[in-house]
């Protein structure tokens, strides 16, 4: 019996010293347990971080694509209006030049108005002499009289002309006025600086340091230096 008890004992304390064994190895996976599930957050907390990260990436990528394709739309377009504005300032030169010509030439049908003039008088005063003295000077006259009536013509037409190359330059003028706030527009609307190069686009976020930590926008900085395609 002595015996009997001394193995029943030791049988319930090896009993108890695997119960407990067994409750330690069950707080224990219940401790990596908790640590695991954890780092599973962690995990899909960064793994959701990086999703809304990529998500803004890629819309930041489609809109520099979008931007670049528009800035080359706008680039073409500039280009388009600085030879515009090449020729017009070329048309306002010749304009100017040619209206310098009218001018003078109709500075010089003036003065000759005013030769004919003193010539009317003088041949006008001489009318008292001999009939066949009056017969030359009416002659003449008429002669005068005709070549005054096509200078007036003439004078009309300068005149006319002068009014059209005035409204041309003042055309011209307003046309360029236009073209330089167009080109503002496009360089303020297209993300463009002075040098017609696209400003970089960079992400923002105040949710996550992951932009930070992986240093997103230096590699977004770095790849929209290069040249304009």
């Amino acid at each position: 019996n002595k015996s009997a008890a001394e193995k029943h004992r030791e049988m319930t304390d090896k009993v108890y010293s695997l119960m407990d064994s067994l409750r330690l190895n069950q707080l224990e996976h219940k401790k990596v347990e908790a640590d695991n599930n954890n780092k599973t957050k962690k995990v899909l907390s960064v793994e959701k971080q990086l999703q809304g990260v990529q998500s803004r990436l890629n819309a930041e990528i489609d809109a520099k694509q979008a931007a670049e394709q528009s800035a080359r739309e706008a680039i073409q377009e500039k280009n388009l209006t600085d030879k515009r504005m090449k020729q017009i300032e070329e048309e306002s030169a010749a304009c100017r030049k040619e209206l310098q010509g009218v001018e003078q030439k109709l500075q010089e049908l003036i003065e000759r108005n005013r030769a004919l003039d003193s010539q009317v008088h003088y041949l006008s005063a001489r009318v008292e002499g001999q009939e066949e003295d009056k017969a030359q000077l009416r002659v003449e006259s008429r002669k005068l009289e005709a070549s005054m009536k096509e200078m007036g013509k003439e004078r009309t037409s300068y005149q006319d002309r002068i009014g059209v190359l005035e409204e041309r330059l003042h055309q011209t003028a307003v046309e360029k006025d236009q073209l330089r706030s167009e080109l503002d527009y496009i360089k303020r609307e297209d993300f463009l600086d002075e040098t017609g190069r696209t400003r970089p686009l960079l992400i923002h976020s105040t949710e996550s340091t992951l932009v930070d930590r992986l240093k997103l926008n230096e590699f977004l900085y770095r790849a929209q230096q290069g040249p304009n395609p």
